[in-house]
């Protein structure tokens, strides 16, 4: 007991003490530090920009106040440049100066005073760059924006692309793989509203922003002040006004069955577009139309709707062309006509004409502002004019037209017969070439000429053109002051041909054309190896290279290569491919065979089309093929065939669906390519031509003897819309008894083709005014 009183009188005699030890202890931890903290250590610096540096380090310590951020010029003069709170590991320095050295060293500090530096390090400030501008944003998809902008090199490592939804908070959602690349695709765009942003980088610096850009995601605005205009029995012009910047094209829905009726969308066209001509119409026939603008979101509202009547069918004459004299009007044969019109809707016409004993080649232009044919000045003697700067009107014109191409030796001035023509024309290079066979050094070889800068001189009443892209010098025009000069110091003489044919073959005729952008294809037919077969090649428009279309089938340009006849040869061209057709003796019987360029050589256009039975593959006589595209590059071929009946030949026709074969165009009561084909005449219907308008109906013409002498017999193909239904129709009454012609003589050789604005054009010969004479008439 004693010893337990005891032990507990010492227990609270120390508990004081005790906790006066405790006391003393917690004072002395909240004192003063009595040392400086640890240094930091890893210090980087890191130029972000060409104005400022980042710097981060590694905190050592666990009782520092802050950081302190020492910076020197020339790495011996440092100061003091910012103080951090305690725990900070990182500070920019900004507002330095472009293409700069600095020198950073970083403390840590408490109370008892700073701690050692870290290690110093230097960084340079790269120099000033360049911010991306005329930054672009354009809707390529539902979701999609493609961004552009241009830059000044040099060029950066990459550009940071950065969209915002407000126009304040951006968020970086790409970059470019390099410094040269100057679009961007954002597949990830919201729709409504996208602000966007670019900037430059180099290595760990970037440029100031580019400008921003806004793209909207929505559906465009609808056009309208929708019109529609009749220009021919067949076709139909519209206009609108464009009221969206964000479309990506049209989309034109037509009625057949009046305002309120089914539309049914019959064409797209390009954006900014603001007119479109329906083609392929019936006569006297009412249309209405309605417009609607589309991008990746949606279509528009309807436009407006608009109504027009084509005007009523008929075949005119152009200031006689079509009766009497024609085009023509000569006292000898003119014979073998070929048709084509340019881009301003201005037909020109090639023919043969027999001058004192030789064929030569005439070309006349329609002269639509007079409504006149003219002939195109060929060469003529250069004379000096003078001009009465008062009046302002040309005087003392001594100028003659010494040769016109539809006069003396026309446009061939060959010395032995030039004969069958074909003329082309390309919108793009707004050029016509001319091609036909003709007899030199003993021997036929396909010619051609180049005629473009097609213009009427008004002063002086003829067309002139350049011929064989030889430059010419400009004649006058109306009212233009011309003081004592030459009228054209180049004129005088018309180039030499330019010869196709590769020579030394017995005969190269026959010739058919088809004139590209980049070509001018030509194919014919060639005696050689003890029979005739196919050639084909290419011409450049500018410079007149010839060679071969795509690597030789056979020796030099040669398409077919068989032991028999190869005939009538018809070529076109799509995508960069060239089509040839022609008619095969495969030891029965004439079929129509075809190859196409592929890589080096001809191959068969479709399995079998040149073996056997080919195209056509029956048991009658398939001849005289001739071909065209549509829009979508379809080849499509027409010829004449009397499987029906020996005695009577049709007009067969079919397209070509790849991989598939070669389809008839039919429709309820028609099989186009047996019985009795789209002519179902009875009378012979031969030599068929064919062309297929801007919406992709086709045209085909042949001479029939139905009527007891030979006339010319069109129809017409509507292409597949509901509300109208495929069908092989008359164009007035072009397909019976009298036909287009309508003439007591033989009405042969018929060519037809249609215009960009959908008017129909028909050529032929024709003998009803006693000699052979080139006849036109316009639907």
């Amino acid at each position: 007991m004693t010893r337990l009183v005891r032990r507990f009188v010492g227990f609270m005699m120390l508990a004081p003490l005790l906790a006066a030890s405790e006391c003393s202890k917690e004072d002395e931890d909240s004192s003063t530090p009595t040392s400086p903290p640890t240094a930091p250590s890893g210090l980087i610096a890191v130029a972000s920009s060409s104005t400022s540096v980042d710097l981060s380090w590694t905190d050592n310590s666990a009782d520092e106040t802050g950081f302190e951020i020492y910076r020197a010029p020339d790495a011996v003069t440092f100061a003091l440049i910012a103080t951090t709170v305690a725990n900070v590991v990182a500070y920019s320095n900004t507002g330095l100066t472009a293409s700069t050295t600095y020198t950073y060293r970083v403390r840590a500090v408490n109370d008892a005073g700073g701690s050692a530096f870290t290690s110093d390090v230097n960084v340079t400030t790269p120099a000033t760059i360049t911010a991306p501008t005329g930054l672009l944003g354009t809707v390529t998809g539902a979701t999609q924006v493609t961004l552009t902008w241009s830059y000044t090199p040099p060029a950066p490592t990459d550009f940071r692309i950065e969209r915002s939804p407000d126009n304040v908070v951006f968020a970086e959602i790409g970059n470019t793989p390099d410094g040269v690349t100057l679009t961007f695709n954002d597949t990830a765009a919201i729709v409504g509203t996208n602000y966007y942003r670019v900037r430059a980088r180099v290595g760990a610096a970037y440029s100031s922003y580019s400008g921003t850009v806004v793209v909207v995601l929505s559906a465009p605005i609808a056009p309208t002040a929708l019109s529609a205009s009749p220009i021919s029995s067949g076709s139909i012009k519209l206009t609108w006004t464009d009221n969206s910047n964000n479309e990506q094209g049209f989309r034109v829905y037509r009625s057949f069955t009046g305002a309120s009726g089914t539309y049914i969308l019959r064409a797209t066209v390009s954006p900014n577009t603001t007119t479109y001509t329906d083609s392929g119409l019936f006569p006297s026939t009412t249309y209405w139309y309605l417009v609607r603008s589309f991008n990746a979101i949606a279509e528009s509202s309807d436009s407006n709707t608009a109504l027009a009547t084509t005007f009523s069918g008929d075949w005119l004459e152009l200031a006689g062309s079509g009766s009497t004299g024609g085009i023509s009007s000569t006292t000898s044969n003119s014979s073998w006509p070929s048709v084509a019109i340019n881009s301003v809707g201005r037909a020109v016409v090639v023919w043969q004409e027999t001058v004192m004993g030789v064929d030569q080649i005439y070309l006349a232009v329609w002269d639509t502002v007079v409504a006149a044919w003219r002939g195109v000045l060929v060469n003529g003697i250069q004379s000096a004019i003078t001009v009465d700067t008062t009046s302002n009107l040309i005087t003392g014109v001594t100028f003659a037209p010494q040769q016109m191409s539809n006069t003396g030796n026309g446009i061939s001035l060959a010395s032995g017969d030039a004969q069958e023509p074909v003329i082309t024309y390309n919108a793009s290079l707004d050029a016509f070439f001319i091609v036909w066979q003709e007899y030199r050094n003993g021997e036929w070889e396909i010619v051609a000429r180049k005629m473009d800068n097609l213009t009427y001189q008004a002063v002086l009443g003829f067309y002139k053109a350049e011929w064989d892209d030889v430059a010419h010098a400009d004649l006058p025009a109306d009212n233009a002051t011309y003081a004592n000069g030459n009228i054209d110091d180049n004129v005088t003489t018309l180039p030499a041909t330019i010869v196709v044919s590769t020579g030394g073959a017995v005969a190269s005729i026959r010739p058919q054309a088809f004139l590209t952008t980049a070509q001018l294809y030509v194919a014919w037919q060639e005696f050689t190896g003890g029979n005739w077969e196919i050639f084909a090649a290419q011409v450049a428009p500018v410079g007149f290279a010839v060679t071969n279309v795509d690597g030789a089938f056979g020796p030099g340009f040669q398409v077919s290569i068989t032991a028999n006849s190869s005939l009538y040869p018809s070529i076109v061209s799509s995508g960069g491919i060239v089509f040839v057709f022609w008619q095969e003796w495969d030891g029965a019987d004439w079929e129509i065979h075809s190859r196409r360029s592929s890589g080096g050589s001809w191959d068969e256009t479709e399995a079998g089309s040149a073996t056997g039975g080919g195209i056509s593959n029956n048991a009658g006589d398939s001849q005289h093929p001739k071909a065209a595209v549509d829009s979508l590059g379809v080849p499509y071929v027409v010829w004449d065939d009397n499987t029906a009946s020996s005695n009577n030949h049709e007009i067969y026709i079919v397209k070509r669906n790849v991989g598939v074969g070669w389809l008839p165009i039919n429709d309820t009561t028609i099989t186009s390519n047996s019985g009795g084909g789209i002519s179902n005449s009875s009378g012979a219907s031969l030599f068929p031509s064919i062309t297929i308008d801007g919406g992709n109906n086709v045209y085909v013409a042949w001479h029939d003897s139905a009527p007891g002498n030979w006339d010319i017999f069109v129809k017409q193909y509507n292409v597949a819309v509901p509300d109208e239904a495929d069908s092989w129709v008359s164009m007035g009454s072009s397909d019976v008894p009298p036909g287009v012609s309508n003439n007591s003589g033989s009405s042969l050789l018929p060519t037809i083709r249609v215009s960009s604005g959908g008017v129909v054009y028909l050529v032929w010969e024709d003998d009803t005014n006693g000699n052979y004479e080139t006849y036109l008439r316009r639907w």
